[in-house]
């Protein structure tokens, strides 16, 4: 019974009309693997983590004040 029921259940959540479901699913996944990132044991893969987005956003940066700049010296 309650493995039909799950069954159904999961076919609902990945049905296209549920993407809402879906997405709050996953999302609520990832905050449970965030949480389990910010506890302390997980320092390491947490300074990983961040160090990897600095760079990330560096580069975002860098490639923006690029774009304004070109923007500024053709425009």
């Amino acid at each position: 019974m309650f493995a039909l029921q799950r069954a159904h259940l999961r076919h609902k959540l990945f049905a296209p009309k549920r993407a809402n479901l879906r997405h709050k699913l996953f999302a609520s996944q990832r905050a449970h693997h965030r949480q389990e990132l910010f506890a302390p044991k997980h320092a390491y893969i947490r300074h990983k983590l961040f160090a990897s987005q600095r760079v990330y956003i560096r580069h975002k940066l860098v490639t923006s004040q690029r774009a304004y700049l070109r923007h500024k010296l053709f425009a």
